[in-house]
């Protein structure tokens, strides 16, 4: 087994690259080049926008109904998309790092029933919200093995506190 050195995964080395191979896949290989060059990833990305004028924020500043009406269509997506968001953020600016995606999250609920993590309350789409185990005041991350499904009542009381204070206080666990 071979370490990948952009991700750091570990990896079976493909017999046919003559122990050349230094990444798990294309994508990280993709990846560490455009990390190790970024002045040309600018440069080519300015190339594409000149002949592609249609896209990007071009493409969304003339089309903005087409987001609203995706968010209308969609709105268990939309608000998971925003919790998620919401979260990394406040790790991010913390500097404790970690993130998770609101397809993770959403089996994250599925795995523990649609049940609320501390008073077992039944949860929905709507009703669920992701929960720090280690509040990031604490120095937690917002990794999704960090990120526990709970109801608002419950996530709301327990606010910054660890999971033993907030039993400690006559939680539900």
């Amino acid at each position: 087994m071979e370490t990948c050195e952009h991700c750091g995964e570990q990896y079976a080395r493909s017999p046919f690259t003559y122990g050349l191979q230094r990444f798990c896949s294309s994508l990280c290989k993709h990846r560490a080049w455009n990390k190790a060059h970024p002045e040309k990833v600018r440069a080519k990305t300015a190339r594409y926008r000149l002949r592609n004028p249609e896209s990007g924020a071009d493409w969304r500043a003339k089309n903005p109904d087409y987001f609203r009406e995706w968010a209308k269509d969609n709105p268990e997506r939309t608000r998971a998309l925003g919790r998620a968001s919401q979260s990394n953020r406040r790790a991010k600016i913390a500097g404790n790092g970690g993130s998770y995606t609101a397809d993770e999250f959403t089996a994250l609920c599925e795995a523990a029933g649609w049940r609320c993590t501390y008073c077992g309350g039944e949860l929905t789409a709507e009703s669920a919200t992701a929960d720090h185990v280690v509040p990031i005041d604490h120095g937690g991350t917002s990794g999704i093995d960090n990120i526990t499904p709970a109801c608002m009542t419950c996530n709301q009381r327990k606010g910054t506190k660890s999971v033993h204070e907030f039993m400690g206080e006559g939680g539900v666990f």
